[in-house]
């Protein structure tokens, strides 16, 4: 539980964060909502803002996009109150390429969708036969996406991934191994939370990119790191968040994948060699070569999944919920005492985490300070931490460093 401190200062930036940003911006918002009532009460056509969304929405759904050679989709269904269906991307070893028996299963961030981690995906299944999947998140992508802020509640996200890992060790057959299973950003939360979840009973090692150790960065953030997330306090004003985040925010993803392929770009020759020593040092032959997708289908498959009818509310109600449970709105915990009971062993015990954990921190990340990785050591006894030279978003920046790494981790945890 967060300490009393910690909740009475929750509680008053949420009492006035939301009156502050309405007064702020609430007067546009306002002005915007009573010109589409009048114009669907007088049979007008939408307003050209509206009109263009709507229009690049039909462009965005119906260009190629992003797409792996190989891979199969499927739906998963949870158990959750209420159920929901969730997108996961399954891709064998390819032709000619011993399987492995190892399963690894990953987890995006915002605001991704399980196509983030297609070049990862390429290389864990072509260098070493593993078997790999990617999900999208509820609320993301072509999963279910409740309505209810309460349904983003960490406890249900993690539940959602032991969902899955569970659906795919059942489906590899009689005496299928554990998953190892990698997050980045919100990903890296939630796979955390599942890991809890889960144990070494389903999963043999966890990766978190880009994401403190939950439970962990709370104890440590000051006020510098609530100034770095400060879009968290934005998100809490209704109506706000998800105008903000819907055609406007679509577009601002471009800009992101246009920056992040130029990160790359300009550190390639760095990421490889980098890349190449990590191979070396773990005895692994070199990975095949990156799979890569043009700027046009990057930024095509990213807008396109994010301008999906509900993503947009979704993705605001992660941080919703972040802070309701901080409040104690929202259960941040599975609902069977006995799991819940596991659930805080594994992440507030010292030494109690049952699992090899693989920490890889971006030293240029402007969302999440490295005080948040403070105390990690004495709750994590197999922990491995590394930081690399990079913006936030380092699955896409240095991804011949971060596949060489997962690679190496996957062998070390086997």
């Amino acid at each position: 539980m967060p300490r009393l401190p910690q909740l009475a200062a929750a509680a008053i930036l949420f009492g006035l964060v939301g009156p502050a940003l309405w007064l702020a911006f609430g007067w546009r918002l306002i002005l915007r909502l009573l010109e589409r009532a009048a114009r669907a009460v007088l049979r007008l056509p939408r307003s050209p803002a509206d009109a263009a969304t709507d229009k690049e929405a039909a462009r965005l759904a119906a260009s190629p996009g992003l797409d792996l050679p190989g891979a199969v989709h499927e739906f998963v269904p949870t158990s959750t109150s209420p159920p929901v269906s969730l997108h996961v991307v399954r891709l064998p070893p390819p032709t000619g390429v011993p399987p492995s028996g190892r399963t690894v299963l990953l987890v995006h961030g915002f605001p991704e969708y399980w196509a983030a981690w297609a070049p990862a995906m390429a290389a864990l299944a072509g260098a070493d036969g593993h078997a790999v999947a990617a999900l999208d998140l509820r609320g993301y992508g072509e999963s279910d996406k409740p309505g209810a802020v309460g349904a983003y509640g960490i406890g249900a996200l993690a539940a959602d991934v032991v969902a899955v890992a569970e659906h795919l060790r059942a489906g590899a057959g009689a005496g299928a191994r554990r998953i190892t299973l990698v997050g980045h950003d919100w990903g890296g939360q939630v796979a955390g939370h599942a890991a809890a979840l889960g144990g070494p009973a389903l999963f043999d090692g966890v990766a978190l990119l880009c994401a403190p150790f939950p439970g962990v960065g709370l104890r440590h953030a000051g006020w510098r790191q609530a100034a770095r997330s400060w879009y968290i306090f934005f998100f809490q004003a209704p109506l706000l968040g998800e105008e903000m985040m819907g055609g406007q925010a679509a577009a601002a993803i471009g800009g992101l994948v246009a920056e992040r392929r130029a990160e790359a770009a300009a550190r390639s020759a760095d990421d490889s060699a980098r890349a190449a020593a990590v191979e070396a040092a773990a005895g692994l032959p070199p990975a095949p070569p990156l799979l890569t997708f043009s700027a046009a289908q990057e930024d095509a498959g990213f807008r396109a999944a994010f301008l999906r009818p509900g993503a947009a509310r979704a993705a605001v109600s992660y941080y919703r919920a972040l802070v309701r449970g901080l409040l104690g709105l929202v259960s941040p915990r599975p609902a069977t005492p006995a799991q819940a009971a596991a659930f805080k062993a594994a992440l507030r015990t010292p030494g109690g985490f049952p699992l090899p954990l693989l920490m890889l921190y971006a030293a240029r990340d402007v969302a999440l300070g490295a005080e948040l990785l403070s105390g990690t050591d004495a709750l994590v006894p197999d922990l491995e931490l590394r930081v690399l030279d990079s913006s936030h978003w380092l699955p896409a920046a240095r991804p011949r460093e971060v596949i060489a790494r997962l690679r190496a981790f996957v062998k070390r945890t086997g």
